[in-house]
């Protein structure tokens, strides 16, 4: 049986994931971080999503609530 981690892979990828730090945001959050991909995670309550993110220890992990104006910015910077 060949691993789930070598049939999908997210290297190179970004995914902002709303509401990522709880219930099925926070399963998605760590699937995708698992498969390589760097998580954002956004949400009403900063500090949830901040200690998500702590947790998650993801590569390039952002966390907070996101205006658009830093998702312009994360462009920039070839998020």
């Amino acid at each position: 049986m060949v691993a789930m981690e070598k049939l999908f892979r997210l290297d190179g990828k970004v995914a902002l994931v709303t509401g990522g730090y709880g219930g099925i945001g926070e399963a998605v959050s760590r699937g995708l971080a698992c498969s390589g991909a760097k998580v954002a995670i956004s949400g009403h309550n900063g500090a949830k999503a901040a200690a998500f993110a702590e947790s998650l220890k993801a590569e390039a992990t952002i966390h907070g609530q996101l205006p658009l104006k830093l998702f312009r910015s994360l462009k920039r910077r070839g998020w």
